[in-house]
Order: structure tokens, then C-alpha cells, then sequence
């Protein structure tokens, strides 16, 4: 496993020729943990920031700021994903992709009538016509 030296500095007592430094290996997974960690505090200040927008009634403070949330939470995500693998298990990359196909479902396709094709029901604003159909269909020619 990866590993990257950490610094800890323990003090010994009150004078700055008293402090010691003394190291520990911290694996990649803990430093995957501590990024997590770090994306989700960044999610929640996003999450703060949309809601005071929100409540000092600046929608256009809380457009921007829901479009920083939503770039939190996608890099969280992302993090988040790459986690199991950096436990060394070898079905994490099968395990995680199958999850994946079945919380996002895209399908991307050729049709000769309508070109290359992306369908995915995430892609829907709350519509009636969107309620209608469950999937948003992107053709490209």
C-alpha cells in the first residue's frame, strides 16, 4: 500500500527547543478517508451557503451557490467512490461499478435514424412532461 509520512509534534513542555517531531505512516486509505472527510465539510459550508441565500431571499446568491453545492457533492461523490478500492479488496472495482449501473442508470447508444444517443431519468426537471416519462433522451448528430 501507498503510504505518505506524516509529521505529528508533541510538545514537551513550554519551550519551542522542547518539541519533538516524531513520524507514523499513514496509509492511502486513511489519506482517502481524511479527503472524504474533507469534501464533506465542503458539501456542508456549500449547503450553508444556499440555505443564508435562500433565507435573505437572494435567488440569484442561491443559484450560484446550489451550482457550488452541486460541484461539492459531485467531487464528494467521486471520493467517496474511489474509497473501497483503496481498501485492496479485489472486487472493488466490480462491486463499485454494478452500484453505480444501478443508481445511475445511463444508457448511451447509436441509432441510424437519430445519431448517438444518452438516456438517463437524473437529467428530468420536475415537469409534468417529465413525471410522464421517466427518462431524458439527448440525440446527437
Amino acid at each position: 500500500m501507498l503510504t505518505a509520512r506524516i509529521f505529528i509534534y508533541i510538545s514537551l513542555g513550554r519551550d519551542a527547543e522542547n518539541y519533538q517531531i516524531r513520524s507514523k505512516e499513514k496509509t492511502a486509505f486513511e489519506g482517502q478517508v481524511d479527503a472524504v472527510k474533507r469534501r464533506m465539510r465542503n458539501a456542508e459550508n456549500e449547503m450553508l451557503q444556499v440555505r443564508i441565500n435562500l433565507r435573505n431571499n437572494n435567488m440569484p446568491g442561491a443559484y450560484e451557490a446550489a451550482f457550488d453545492l452541486a460541484n461539492a457533492a459531485e467531487k464528494l461523490t467521486i471520493a467517496t467512490r474511489e474509497l473501497p478500492a483503496y481498501t485492496g479488496h479485489p472486487l472493488a472495482r466490480k462491486t463499485m461499478n454494478e452500484q453505480i449501473v444501478e443508481t445511475a442508470p445511463v444508457k448511451l447508444g447509436f441509432t441510424k435514424k437519430a445519431g448517438l444517443f444518452l438516456k438517463s431519468p437524473h437529467c428530468c426537471t420536475k415537469s409534468k412532461k417529465a413525471m410522464q416519462s421517466t427518462s431524458w433522451v439527448c440525440c446527437i448528430r
